[in-house]
């Protein structure tokens, strides 16, 4: 009686398609499929780990470009105290700019050499 039980329990756990071995199919695979998107979205999702790498090289470049634009104004506010303070910083630049000189001036201008 007790071992045909047993008989009975074995022969429902290892059949295929007893209610016992579906439950137990649904509950081991639910979960893992269910982990392997939760791991896909946060690898490849709008808001994933390649998403937001792309955005920190964006915000670095970003960065870079700001430095330089802030070396640039910087540059041309020296220029610009430059010329507030000496008349012959605003005739080097007028002469760099526009290729004027005072009357009774020279000036030279020299191209680049190409090394080709």
């Amino acid at each position: 009686m007790i071992s045909d039980c047993y008989l009975d329990i074995a022969t429902q756990l290892l059949d295929p398609m007893s209610p016992q071995a579906l439950r137990r199919l649904f509950f081991a695979i639910i979960p893992a499929l269910f982990m392997v998107l939760v791991g896909l979205s946060t690898m490849f999702g709008s808001e994933g780990l390649l998403r937001h790498q792309d955005l920190q090289e964006q915000v670095q470049r970003a960065k870079a470009d700001l430095a330089e634009v802030e070396r640039q104004n910087q540059a041309i506010i020296y220029d610009l105290a430059a010329m507030e303070r000496d008349p012959v910083a605003v005739e080097r630049a007028v002469a760099d700019e526009l290729g004027y000189a005072k009357e009774g001036s020279t000036l030279y201008r020299f191209d680049p050499v190409d090394d080709e």
